[in-house]
């Protein structure tokens, strides 16, 4: 099963360029700003790889398989226009650069090498001024060309639609991970929803809010109304949440939704 990627900027000051830097952490992204940097600094990576004993943090990218054509897309407003891009580079077995690849800040495609174990993804500035950046989403350009991604500006929900879905697939979990994976897969809309830490022991709580906002996105798209649930835990064993999540979510709560 493929899947797409949403990356975010971490609070982890390892992976940031913070000599000068003024960063802000908001509910919708981070704000961050450093007008005295050189230009060519990479100001945040996100690694497929990672020695924890010297970071205390996996990778965040995911596996790429080899030849295949990959996309990123990105959420992100910088000052000025286009004072920041994109940098790819993959390395092979022994460590050694492969690939440097740029890519304008709003994203672009990329073929991953047969050749390469491992890589990295590099946010360059270049004059920039100030940065406002919420996301970046990574998986391959053929399902990205045929999937619509909605991310919600707190990054607590996000949704795939296709065209020709027979079933919404809603995923469940937690908030702390910078990074998170969606499965795709065919004919299914999907629904991840990541809960906030503070109710991770209140699963009442959380699965009212959870329904609100699931209401919400099914009242935005009503082509969804018909097509049946299947609702799950995804990185976290949330057994008592999903369980309540079913148990609440019966078809006249979501007008014709069945299981």
């Amino acid at each position: 099963m493929n899947e797409i990627t949403i990356l975010t900027w971490s609070q982890y000051l390892l992976f940031a360029e913070n000599h000068g830097a003024k960063i802000e952490y908001l509910s919708n992204g981070v704000n961050y700003s450093a007008p005295l940097l050189p230009p060519g600094t990479s100001i945040y990576t996100w690694q497929s790889f990672s020695n924890f004993q010297n970071t205390r943090a996996n990778g965040s990218l995911p596996l790429l398989k080899s030849g295949l054509t990959y996309q990123i897309v990105t959420n992100l407003v910088a000052q000025p226009a286009d004072s920041v891009y994109l940098k790819i580079t993959t390395y092979n077995d022994a460590g050694l650069i492969l690939q440097e690849i740029l890519l304008a800040h709003t994203g672009g495609t990329f073929e991953y090498s047969a050749q390469a174990s491992r890589y990295q993804i590099q946010l360059i500035a270049t004059t920039n001024q100030q940065l406002h950046f919420n996301y970046l989403a990574l998986g391959l350009a053929s399902q990205l060309a045929t999937t619509e991604l909605q991310i919600s500006p707190d990054l607590l929900t996000t949704g795939l639609l296709t065209d020709q879905a027979t079933m919404v697939d809603i995923y469940v979990g937690r908030r702390n991970s910078g990074s998170w994976s969606i499965p795709v897969t065919s004919q299914h809309q999907q629904l991840f929803l990541r809960i906030e830490d503070q109710y991770y022991q209140e699963p009442e709580q959380q699965a009212n809010q959870l329904i609100k906002r699931i209401n919400q996105f099914m009242a935005a798209h009503p082509n969804l109304k018909d097509l049946p649930l299947n609702i799950k835990a995804i990185g976290y064993p949330l057994t008592e949440l999903v369980s309540i999540l079913k148990t609440q979510l019966k078809p006249q709560t979501l007008d014709n939704h069945t299981f």
